[in-house]
C-alpha cells in the first residue's frame, strides 16, 4: 500500500510520497503527432484542458497533463517538481506491464502501459478494488497477449501475475518530472533572461581588468540575426468550445412563434450570429417584440441575430511544426473515423528558377483546411482540437440539413 501525501488535498492527480520523492499519478497522457511538435501540442492542450503542469515523456513522445490542489505558489513554485509516477514505473518495470496497487484511503491506483507508451486512461485513481479489478481484467481481454508483466493482488485469481510491493518500484530517479505550464510556456524567455543575467555578471567581472590592461578598442558593429518569426494563433479547442456553448444556449431561440433558425455561424469562437427565416405566416411583430436586438431583411422574410462571444487568448510559438503530410494523413484518417470530410489546402510548387517567398527566419508555413459531417460535434469535436498547432475560422450548423461546415487554419513546417 502507498501513501498519499498529506500536503496535496483532492485534485485530478494524486501526490505519493516513497523514499522522500513525490511521484504524481492520475496525469491525462497524450500521444503528439510527430516528435518535433511535442511541446507545441502539450502546450496547446494545456491551454485547451486549462491544466497548471505539464510533463514530457520524449522517449515515448507523449506527453501528460495535470491539476495539484493547493501546489505551491510564488517562488516556491519553481522548485515544486513532482515525478510522474507511471514513468518511474516503466524505468524499473519496462513496457507492455498492467500493475494495480491499492492506497491508504480505499481508493487503487490502475496502470496500463503498452509497447508503444503509456494508455491515455492508463494513469488513474479508481473507487475500490473491484473497479480497479474489472479495469484490469477488461485490458487483458482487449490484448490476452500483449502484457509480459501483471502485477495484481495474488487473490485476484488472474493468471501469470505477481504482487510486488510499489514501493520498489518508485525507487528510481530518473523519470521526468512535472513542470508548471508557466514555465514551459516561457522556458525560451526565461533561459534568455538567465543568460542574460549571467553575460552581465561576467562582464561586470572582467571589465575592470579589461580595461585597465588594454586601449580602447574600436567600435564593431556586431552582426544581428533576424530574430524568428512567432507562429501565433488561438487553440481550436477554446474557438470549438465557445462556439458550440453558444449554440447550446441558442436553441431557446426555436420558441419565437412563427419564425425558425435556420443556420447557426460561429466566426472563431468569438461572435455567434443566429439566422432565422418566417414559417407560413408569422408575425414580424414577434420577432420584434421577443429578438429586438436583431435585424430584419428588407423583404421581413428573413432576421439575423449576432451575439458577441468572450474574447479568447492567443498562444505563439517559433519552433518546428508536424508538415504538411503529416496533418493531411491525420486529418483523412479521422475522416474515415469520424464520418466525415476532410480537405487540406495543397502546398504550392515552385517553377523552376522561381525563388520562394516564405521568410527565412520563419520556420512555418499556413495552410487552410476544411470539415464537413453529420456526425454530432460530441464526436469530432475533441479530435480536432488535438491535431496540433491548429485554429477555428469558421463553424457552421444547419439544422435541416443535419450538416456541420468547419474551416480554419493549421501552421506546417517548411
Amino acid at each position: 500500500m502507498v501513501h498519499a501525501s498529506d500536503e496535496q488535498p483532492n485534485g485530478s492527480a494524486e501526490i505519493l510520497v516513497v523514499g522522500g520523492r513525490s511521484y504524481a499519478f492520475g496525469l491525462r497522457w497524450t500521444s503528439a503527432a510527430s516528435r518535433s511538435t511535442l511541446d507545441a501540442e502539450a502546450k496547446t492542450a494545456a491551454v485547451a484542458e486549462r491544466a497548471g503542469y505539464v510533463v514530457i515523456h520524449r522517449a515515448y513522445n507523449q506527453f501528460g497533463l495535470a491539476s495539484i490542489g493547493n501546489a505551491p505558489t510564488g517562488l516556491t513554485s519553481w522548485f515544486y517538481r513532482p515525478r510522474s509516477g507511471i514513468a518511474a514505473v516503466v524505468l524499473s518495470a519496462g513496457a507492455a506491464t498492467l500493475a494495480a496497487f491499492p492506497l491508504d484511503d480505499d481508493r487503487w491506483l490502475v496502470l496500463a502501459i503498452d509497447r508503444k507508451g503509456f494508455l491515455p486512461d492508463g494513469d488513474m485513481i479508481v473507487a475500490g478494488a473491484e473497479e480497479a479489478r474489472a479495469r484490469i481484467e477488461t485490458l487483458i481481454a482487449q490484448s490476452p497477449t500483449n502484457w509480459r508483466r501483471k502485477f495484481v493482488p495474488e487473490g485476484w485469481g488472474i493468471p501469470d501475475t505477481k504482487t510486488v510491493n510499489p514501493e520498489d518500484l518508485l525507487s528510481g530517479s530518473g523519470a521526468p518530472r512535472l513542470v508548471p505550464f508557466w514555465f514551459l510556456n516561457n522556458r525560451l524567455r526565461i533561459r534568455l533572461g538567465f543568460a542574460a543575467a549571467f553575460a552581465l555578471i561576467v562582464a561586470a567581472g572582467i571589465a575592470p581588468f579589461r580595461f585597465a590592461a588594454a586601449p580602447p578598442p574600436a567600435a564593431v558593429a556586431a552582426f544581428q540575426p533576424p530574430k524568428p518569426i512567432a507562429a501565433v494563433w488561438t487553440p481550436a479547442a477554446l474557438s470549438l468550445d465557445n462556439c458550440l456553448s453558444a449554440l447550446r444556449s441558442a436553441q431557446r431561440y426555436n420558441a419565437v412563434p412563427g419564425w425558425r433558425p435556420a443556420k447557426y455561424s460561429c466566426q472563431g469562437g468569438e461572435s455567434f450570429v443566429v439566422d432565422f427565416v418566417r414559417v407560413g405566416n408569422g408575425q414580424i411583430g414577434m420577432m420584434r417584440s421577443l429578438l429586438p436586438q436583431a435585424r430584419l431583411s428588407d423583404d421581413g422574410r428573413a432576421a439575423v441575430l449576432a451575439i458577441a462571444l468572450s474574447t479568447l487568448p492567443r498562444i505563439s510559438a517559433i519552433g518546428s511544426f508536424s508538415t504538411r503530410e503529416q496533418y493531411r494523413v491525420v486529418g483523412l484518417d479521422l475522416s474515415q473515423r469520424l464520418n466525415g470530410t476532410f480537405t487540406l489546402q495543397a502546398g504550392k510548387k515552385l517553377l523552376p528558377g522561381e525563388p520562394d517567398a516564405t521568410p527565412a527566419n520563419q520556420a512555418w508555413k499556413l495552410f487552410t483546411w476544411t470539415y464537413q459531417t453529420q456526425a454530432p460535434a460530441l464526436v469530432w469535436a475533441g479530435a480536432l482540437s488535438r491535431l496540433g498547432s491548429i485554429s477555428l475560422d469558421t463553424l457552421v450548423f444547419t439544422p435541416a440539413e443535419n450538416l456541420w461546415q468547419i474551416t480554419g487554419s493549421v501552421y506546417a513546417s517548411n
